[in-house]
């Protein structure tokens, strides 16, 4: 890590370093110097085939957050000696003191729905960004049709047939003229950072930011929220919701009564993706427990387009 730390033109001295788990699918480090806490990143080349280009779009967007929002705490990445962002693959940022939240309170849901919703706020002009859509149900129920011949158990035959029934409602809010914003695409709780320093969480992990519907961010943290669960919970929604509303203030009045359909779309995409995963010989995901993943995100997209 020393000589990453060169590379990037940091001279401080390392004390020592730790793996943070978590994340999905880039190897992240702490690394302790004598100046502070950073955090490095060997980016995953196979997420992200052209790496400059997706720190070309970080670096614009954390320009343009300090400066539209100069009271929120914003990422910075550090350039290398070459005027890059990258150095054989890994990159460098300031470590942002917080912690993440593993409760499902109200008071939690709130200031997350506050976080994410001003999040989009601050970010309402910035311009389209070029990339393929991060969410489309229609192509996730697409390549679960491609699996669907490996369905050998029972089990995975009747996953199927449910999901086969939530295809319509997932790609509802795609056939709407809904206007496109710049969002974050994967609005889990534990990319949040939450401090004592500031009633508003950071929002962190940026590297899914992109031109999108922002009731797949609202939908995407409320089934995040629920965790395991099949069922949506009143209060919690509630309060997500209205914290969302607050921060989210340039949304059409259509935008916020189509907001709860995101849950059903992004639960039932994500339900397809473990679906397909569990399928294909669960090569994306690496989980054990993708079919159950499936199951659970099934019964919660079930039940809330059951509400609507």
């Amino acid at each position: 890590m020393q000589e990453l730390l060169q590379a990037f033109d940091i001279n401080a001295a390392v004390i020592g370093t730790e793996q943070l788990s978590g994340g999905c699918i880039h190897k992240t480090i702490r690394i302790r110097t004598t100046k502070g806490d950073l955090i490095a990143q060997e980016l995953h080349p196979t997420a992200f085939p052209d790496l400059e280009a997706l720190m070309h779009k970080l670096i614009s967007v954390t320009d343009y957050l300090r400066k539209n929002a100069p009271d929120c705490v914003t990422l910075h990445f550090y350039a290398a000696r070459d005027g890059s962002y990258l150095h054989n693959g890994w990159r460098l940022a300031d470590c942002i003191s917080g912690t993440v939240r593993n409760d499902r309170s109200p008071e939690t849901a709130y200031a997350a729905g506050k976080a994410f919703g001003t999040f989009q706020s601050v970010l309402r002009d910035y311009p389209p960004i070029k990339e393929p859509p991060f969410h489309d149900p229609a192509k996730r129920f697409a390549e679960l049709e491609a699996a669907a011949s490996a369905a050998v158990g029972q089990t995975e035959r009747e996953l199927l047939s449910r999901l086969h029934r939530l295809r319509q409602p997932a790609c509802f809010l795609s056939e709407q003229a809904l206007p496109f914003h710049t969002v974050h695409n994967d609005t889990k709780i534990s990319n949040l950072l939450f401090s004592k320093k500031s009633d508003l969480p950071t929002v962190i992990d940026l590297d899914t930011v992109g031109t999108g519907l922002a009731a797949y961010d609202f939908g995407d943290a409320v089934r995040s929220l629920h965790g395991r669960s099949e069922q949506l919970d009143r209060s919690i929604l509630k309060a997500f919701t209205g914290g969302f509303l607050e921060g989210a203030a340039h949304l059409t009045p259509e935008e916020r009564d189509l907001l709860p359909f995101g849950i059903v779309s992004v639960s039932a995409e994500l339900a397809a993706r473990y679906l397909t995963d569990h399928l294909t010989g669960n090569h994306y995901f690496h989980r054990p427990d993708s079919l159950s993943r499936a199951a659970q995100l099934t019964a919660l997209a079930e039940s809330t387009a059951a509400r609507l």
